[in-house]
């Protein structure tokens, strides 16, 4: 080191067992990270960190975060190729493992330890909250190196694998305008160094088209997916995953183009090819059997739907368990299926059920909880009880002001329906979403 560096060990700078005295506070922890103003996280292995299921670890970078500090990452000098490889060739597995951060499951040595930060990470707003923050703060760190890599590079191929990479972590931010020219630049780039037929160049393609469904340029985005697919069919062939990929999106904007019929029969083409390719409890077929449901309830085909959605929480439960995001976001669906049908009675069982197990597994502030509280409150007005939807309601308001701020779109609706509510008005609940369009 230089003589104006230093390097802050935590072991020394805060010894653990010395520091969560009874007085322990984060206020403490703050200051001495403000101090020094930056944080290092050591990622071994790369794609499932260990020290991202350590809470301390977690506690230090979300501190670091609030506090404004920068967080870089450090990791053995001789996996950093195969780490820069995968990050061109596999960004979705890191920001998969940066998405997986769960601070309630965090372990520590100390079961103290444990209690004493668990209490202090829930005044800073919850263990949801948290796992928001540090999955930001990752995320801002890959994207400023996939910059700064992309920048540097000399190899054309190599700088587009950089860009294709930053372009989806932009998109999973919803920086679509950002996300459209990374891709743009990418699949321009690949194009010429490697053919326009080339699996890479056809990648690019097709997440750019993906960006423009998003920006409801649905026009650009069927046509270019369009003849995505038939690249993909040609050079890769008719069950290749990044085929079956494309043809799941194009189905999606032929849907939001009003085109039910094309889009139904290459969703019914595409379940059946992914499930013969990848088995029925695939996620990728799990996202086309979503999709397929929300069309078929959309048409008021309940029962169709029904079937799909009750699979769809069979093959999640089987593969992730009961408590996982996904088999609870089947089972919000199947509730607002059933509130569709008229079953008034069945949806606020599910619903109430999701509640109760979203909260214990994933905590209050979770956007999946808050959305089941939202969706619970529009049911109890849509029942006639206006107490009762007034309190759901305004717990939900609160939860959502104080995870996601008074301005953000999801509080501004609760908080319309609330008021509604409290002056005898029945909300009306939104259609279910589409589960996903990858």
């Amino acid at each position: 080191c230089h003589q104006d560096e230093y390097v802050w060990i935590d072991l020394f700078c805060c010894p653990q067992h010395g520091l969560l005295a009874p007085t322990f506070h984060r206020d403490s922890f703050l200051e001495i990270v403000q101090q020094i103003g930056s944080v290092t996280l050591v990622l071994k292995p790369i794609t499932k960190p260990i020290t991202l299921t350590r809470l301390w670890c977690i506690f230090e970078v979300f501190i670091c975060a609030h506090c404004g500090g920068k967080l870089d990452v450090a990791m053995p000098r001789r996996v950093w190729k195969s780490f820069l490889r995968a990050a061109r060739e596999d960004i979705d597995a890191f920001q998969r493992a940066f998405a997986s951060v769960r601070a309630a499951k965090c372990m520590t040595t100390s079961a103290r330890d444990k209690q004493k930060i668990t209490d202090s990470l829930k005044e800073a707003g919850g263990f949801s909250v948290v796992d928001q923050v540090v999955m930001r703060a990752m995320k801002q760190w890959l994207m400023a190196l996939l910059e700064r890599e992309s920048a540097k590079s000399q190899d054309e191929e190599e700088r587009a694998g950089y860009l294709h990479s930053l372009g989806s972590v932009h998109l999973s931010n919803q920086e679509l305008g950002k996300a459209q020219e990374c891709f743009n630049t990418a699949w321009h780039a690949r194009k010429l160094a490697l053919g326009s037929e080339h699996r890479q160049t056809l990648s690019s393609m097709y997440s750019l088209a993906t960006v423009y469904t998003h920006q409801n340029k649905l026009s650009a985005a069927k046509d270019m997916l369009e003849t995505c697919l038939k690249l993909q069919r040609h050079a890769l062939g008719e069950d290749d995953p990044h085929t079956l990929a494309t043809m799941n999106g194009l189905a999606t904007a032929m849907e939001r183009k009003k085109e039910d019929a094309a889009a139904e029969a290459m969703w019914a083409d595409c379940l059946a090819r992914k499930q013969a390719v990848m088995g029925r409890a695939s996620p990728s077929v799990v996202t086309t059997m979503g999709n397929l449901a929300v069309l078929y309830n959309r048409q008021a085909r309940f029962g169709e739907a029904e079937a799909l959605y009750k699979e769809l929480v069979r093959l999640q439960t089987e593969r992730n368990g009961a408590q996982h995001p996904d088999t609870l976001l089947g089972l919000h669906h199947l509730a607002l299926l059933y509130r569709n049908q008229g079953r008034s009675g069945r949806a606020l069982g599910v619903l109430e059920a999701c509640l109760h197990t979203a909260e214990a597994s994933l905590g209050p502030d979770h956007p999946l909880t808050m959305d089941t509280l939202h969706e619970l409150g529009l049911l109890h007005s849509m029942l006639g009880d206006s107490a009762r939807a007034a309190e759901v309601l305004e717990r939900c308001w609160r939860r959502r002001r104080r995870a996601l701020g008074a301005g953000a779109a999801q509080t501004r609706e609760t908080e319309e329906c609330w008021v509604a509510v409290r002056y005898a008005r029945r909300c009306t609940p939104c259609a279910p979403a589409q589960c996903t369009i990858t």
